[in-house]
């Protein structure tokens, strides 16, 4: 049995009545406790009445404080912040040194002491709690041992809200370019174009024939820097 699960158990053992537990924790293994559910703050099992005579069953309700919508996000980020957690839950077990996590920032899953819960059932009969109350806590005990995301629904998160918040990526930060330059995109000067030897054809006269290109490096169009490179090419050493 899991620690947490026996140390549940042994919240409400705290409270003494040693032969009245034993024989709640005998109702329980005599398969009294006919139903149980768990719901947010609440857990509400129907329980059988130890006289078999009389057949009667009792409903029990166990209640704890939710946790709140910030302490919920505490709960996520620490259990986002490690990706071998996320793994574990979407396993469907609690990863090891979840309660002592929790603990740092100050929560628990469970009840840490009996003041912490309500307890009711519908017999009313004394000592308090009643025989169905301490059967219908072992099964609750029970239950979180069988099926450990019933103790975030105790708490308000049922296993498919945890993990599907879990699975969310964190939000990337959106970057923004800073804007150009005013006049970053517009020509400005024509640079001068390359001197033209006399009886030689300007090797760069095929970019007059050609549309006009509407694209500007700094202040100058790109056509007008392109010239020069035409006359390097068919310079006669080659542009060397």
């Amino acid at each position: 049995m899991p620690d947490r699960t026996r140390a549940f158990r042994a919240v409400l053992e705290s409270l003494g009545l040693a032969s009245h537990f034993q024989r709640g924790r005998r109702l329980f293994r005599a398969g009294a406790v006919q139903s149980l559910i768990v719901a947010t703050s609440v857990a509400v099992a129907t329980v059988r009445d130890a006289d078999p005579e009389t057949a009667d069953t009792h409903r029990v309700r166990i209640a704890v404080r939710a946790f709140t919508a910030a302490q919920w996000r505490q709960v996520e980020e620490v259990l986002s912040a490690q990706a071998i957690h996320v793994a574990t839950l979407l396993a469907g077990e609690v990863p090891d040194g979840l309660d002592e996590i929790l603990a740092e920032s100050g929560l628990s899953l469970l009840p840490q002491s009996v003041d912490e819960v309500a307890l009711s059932c519908s017999c009313r009969s004394w000592p308090e709690p009643c025989l169905h109350v301490i059967a219908a806590w072992y099964a609750l005990a029970a239950e979180f041992e069988r099926d450990p995301f019933a103790m975030f629904a105790w708490r308000g998160r049922g296993r498919d809200e945890l993990l599907d918040r879990l699975r969310i990526p964190p939000a990337t930060p959106t970057v923004t370019a800073s804007p150009p330059p005013r006049g970053f995109w517009q020509a400005g000067p024509r640079a001068r174009r390359p001197a033209r030897l006399p009886g030689v054809r300007r090797p760069d006269a095929i970019l007059d024939q050609l549309d006009p290109l509407p694209l500007a490096v700094g202040r100058h169009a790109v056509v007008d820097l392109i010239r020069p490179v035409y006359a390097r090419v068919v310079a006669p050493d080659g542009g060397h």
